[in-house]
């Protein structure tokens, strides 16, 4: 019941509002008393209908019927013009729907052009074609101006469409617009200069008809849709009230009397090129601060997105780091049990050997290595061996090739004076798992009954001796290094050792050292005036001063860059 009672005031409401539209229409209708080249009901309509919806319709039919009917008690004519005028308004606000989809005409100048060309022509000519010629079959216009009347009313009906229908749909949300201190004073500076300008533009017939329009614009700009429709308010309701005065550019003369049709037909022209600039300004504007909106959102998007990302970049970095620091926790304890494992590959201790003092210094650059030694000593033959090999690369894999060449030790443990047999039997039990990688070494046999000395090298430094009296002998002897594609070849050596001989054998760690801060190498011939300054020094001490030399000439053990294995004997029959 609520429902009922609501829907017949605002149909009431949308009639009585028609009525006085259609009197202050009807008030310039100099043609007909029933063709008004204004016409403002059809603006309250239009937005009644676009505001309400179908609930509009009764009360739009019920105003244009008695509208037409106050005006022209003719019921047939006022049920056609009525009927014709509901009519025009549903169809253009059926295509409002259609093609734009909202009362927003002023979001893009596609919703513009859209809203003037499809949305109130139309309905115009619906509204013109129904009501002109109604009056024209009941004799209420005469054929000779039939065309003149339709232009005026489709004119008129355009006016209403274009001018009011804006104004009513923009300001109806005037009540939610926050407006502070200084635009109030200047929109109250805006509407006296506008108000002032129009005046003046409809003062007498001087050429002064667009000096409203800077304020126009200035409107447009500042207050956009709001700003636009009052100026176009202020311009129509003076230009009208003017022109009909017979004051103003748009008054045309006839013999002396002013034809007021025609000089609104004129002012329509004016008023609609005013509106046109106006509206587009508007929308423009909107465009470009949709399209400024839209960069600042993307941009603010893009900057959360890039945190987000970031966010879960630092996530997925303090993850990673976790399992990377497990992951290196785990290596480490592996490498170190390889290292032990590795380091129970060689020598547990030196032996105490008759006739032969040794001392070895052996440290990999890493916790895994790649040199190897290993040595035998048979007292019931009075024979001892030793073999030294230095794997190429460093760390695990050549850890793994260096306990590799442990197992391939098994004929030398049974043959220690066998050397270049051996070396034979180390290449055919790992070439094919050699890969690129190679090995040198040097094997060497002495028999402590009477101090023969046998050595063998593949690709290795050869054996050094350094006499009692300071002489240096090297027992070179050929053989290529230990790879997969040639055999050694190795071949063996002889020397008679004299007491206190020294015995030297070192891998290329040694005398290839860099020093900390230059290019230089610690040089085989650095390690040879050491040896022959401190030979009457126990081959222990002087090993050890050797190693450390080398290790400070690196600038400490943690900037090595290779294994380090020097091995220094003396002969004391």
């Amino acid at each position: 019941m609520n429902g009922k009672v609501s829907l017949l005031l605002k149909s009431l409401a949308i009639a009585l509002s028609y009525i006085i539209g259609a009197k202050l229409g009807f008030f310039l209708a100099f043609l007909n008393s029933q063709v008004s080249p204004i016409w403002p009901p059809e603006g309250i309509a239009f937005t009644a209908i676009v505001l309400l919806g179908r609930k509009a319709i009764p009360g739009i039919a019920l105003g244009a019927f008695l509208a037409n009917y106050l005006n022209n008690p003719h019921i047939p004519t006022a049920i056609l013009i009525g009927f014709g005028n509901t009519i025009g308004v549903i169809a253009n606000s059926f295509l409002l729907n259609r093609f734009i989809g909202s009362a927003k005409i002023f979001e893009s100048v596609t919703n513009l052009i859209t809203f003037i060309l499809f949305c109130t022509i139309p309905g115009s000519l619906i509204s013109a074609f129904t009501g002109v010629t109604s009056l024209l079959i009941f004799g209420f216009v005469p054929i000779e101006v039939y065309w003149s009347v339709l232009l005026t009313w489709c004119a008129g009906e355009m006016q209403g469409f274009i001018i009011v229908a804006p104004l009513l749909l923009t300001w109806w949300d005037f009540p939610k617009l926050k407006i502070d201190f200084y635009k109030s004073v200047e929109i109250f500076i805006f509407c006296l200069f506008m108000l002032i300008s129009s005046l003046l533009a409809f003062r007498e017939q001087v050429p002064l008809a667009y000096l409203p329009f800077p304020f126009i614009i200035w409107a447009s700009l500042r207050f956009q849709k709001y700003g636009a429709t009052l100026a176009i308010f202020f311009l129509s309701g003076i230009a009208v009230y003017r022109t009909i005065k017979g004051v103003g550019p748009f008054a045309v003369f006839f013999d002396g009397k002013i034809s007021l049709n025609n000089s609104l037909i004129l002012l329509d022209l004016y008023i609609a090129v005013a509106t046109i600039i106006s509206y587009v300004l508007v929308t423009v504007m909107r465009e470009r601060s949709d399209a400024q909106l839209s960069v600042v959102e993307n941009l603010r998007t893009i900057e959360r997105m890039k945190d987000i990302a970031n966010h879960e970049l630092e996530k997925k970095v303090v993850e990673r780091t976790v399992i990377i620091e497990k992951q290196k926790l785990e290596l480490e304890k592996q490498i170190e049990m390889a290292g032990k494992i590795q380091d129970s590959l060689l020598p547990a201790s030196i032996p105490e050997i008759e006739k032969l003092k040794i001392a070895v210094k052996f440290q990999p650059m890493m916790k895994l290595g790649g040199d190897f030694f290993d040595l035998r000593y048979s007292k019931s033959h009075n024979s001892f061996g030793f073999f030294l090999c230095d794997v190429s690369g460093h760390g695990v894999p050549a850890a793994l090739l260096a306990a590799m060449v442990k197992m391939s030790l098994t004929y030398w443990y049974d043959h220690l004076h066998k050397l270049k047999e051996s070396f034979h039997f180390i290449y055919e039990s790992i070439y094919d798992k050699l890969g690129k990688n190679f090995i040198t070494a040097s094997l060497i046999h002495i028999n402590l009954r009477n101090g023969k000395l046998t050595t063998a090298r593949a690709g290795h430094f050869p054996v050094m001796i350094i006499t009692k009296d300071g002489k240096v002998i090297r027992l070179n002897s050929h053989g290529k290094i230990i790879m997969s594609l040639k055999k050694p070849d190795a071949e063996e050596v002889e020397y008679r050792l004299q007491p206190g001989d020294r015995i030297v054998v070192y891998t290329d760690g040694i005398i290839e050292a860099h020093g900390h801060n230059s290019y230089n190498l610690f040089s085989e011939e650095k390690m040879i005036q050491m040896l022959l300054e401190s030979n009457h020094v126990d081959i222990h001490i002087l090993a050890e001063q050797i190693f450390q030399a080398v290790v400070e000439y690196s600038g400490g053990l943690k900037f090595l860059d290779d294994d380090l294995t020097f091995v220094l004997m003396e002969y004391t029959p």
